[in-house]
């Protein structure tokens, strides 16, 4: 007779509201391990899992070794739940199989493998050394993060070199051509904010596959700014006006470049200069959040 202990009722207990779930002795004990292993707490995580048959929970443990393990990607429970969705459906090692499996390799995000084993080849990834290194740029909140995606009369030869030696220009919604001079100095009017490395992951993608300007031949990439929260928090200056009145993001913000390449994502150009005498006497307009206000 098979006689359930105190975690195995609480299993029960969460996955019996669905009727299509039966769980065995063997079912229990394989689900309680995964449990543990992965560190699971969230009861949604748990009925993903436990929605799956035994066969298809072993190769779960199968995908993960094999992508997320070996890449020391993290497995997060959004993730582990995409996959189970993913199992259900089924065809997965089928697509496996059939090479996606190559893709799924130069994945660093969970979407990015899950899309790669389940979903059409032609997805926009973001190879691994990539994902990590931006992984790193906000150092545990310690920065802010910044996307500034760049026209393409602006990518000529030697751009990318001049934005990190003098900065991004902010003059407003008109940028270069310098209109509404009114909204100058305002990193809302120039970049993006990210909150975290999968919109990070997620903006860069979609700038990617959607050209800022007429063409994919002239989507390059994308500047990437990282400022010290505290810098933002006490309201510090981040901006300076060149003699000719134009005004710029202080070059020392200007983290790097993500190259696109053809519609792909390809690699991270650092930014190595070193920081130019330039004293930033403007702060940030559109900031005064930080500062809880």
């Amino acid at each position: 007779m098979f006689i359930l202990n105190k975690e195995d009722r609480q299993i029960k207990k969460i996955v019996k509201k669905n009727k299509k779930i039966k769980l065995n002795k063997e079912d229990l004990m394989q689900l309680k391990q995964q449990i543990t292993k992965y560190n699971i707490t969230d009861q949604n995580t748990i009925k993903s899992l436990a929605g799956l048959s035994r066969e298809d929970r072993a190769y779960f443990d199968q995908i993960v070794e094999k992508y997320y393990v070996q890449n020391q990607m993290k497995l997060e429970s959004y993730a582990i739940q995409s996959l189970a969705v993913v199992l259900q459906n089924g065809g997965l090692r089928e697509k496996e199989n059939n090479g996606y499996q190559a893709k799924a390799k130069d994945c660093y995000n969970v979407r990015d493998v899950m899309n790669a084993l389940a979903a059409n080849a032609s997805e926009t990834f973001l190879p691994i050394e990539l994902g990590g290194e931006l992984e790193q740029l906000n150092e545990n909140g310690k920065y802010a993060i910044f996307l500034h995606r760049p026209g393409s009369f602006m990518l000529s030869d030697g751009f990318i070199d001049t934005v990190f030696a003098e900065g991004i220009i902010s003059n407003g919604d008109g940028l270069m051509a310098g209109a509404n001079f009114s909204s100058r100095g305002r990193l809302d009017k120039t970049f993006t904010e990210v909150s975290s490395v999968p919109s990070l992951i997620a903006n860069i993608k979609n700038a990617c596959t959607a050209p800022y300007k007429i063409t994919q031949e002239y989507n390059k990439g994308v500047f990437l700014a990282k400022i010290p929260m505290k810098t933002l928090e006490n309201g510090d200056p981040i901006f300076y006006e060149n003699e000719q009145g134009t005004m710029y993001l202080h070059p020392q913000y200007m983290d790097g470049f993500v190259n696109f390449e053809d519609g792909k994502i390809t690699s991270y150009t650092k930014n190595n200069y070193i920081v130019p005498d330039i004293d930033a006497t403007i702060s940030d307009s559109s900031s005064v959040h930080y500062r809880g206000k």
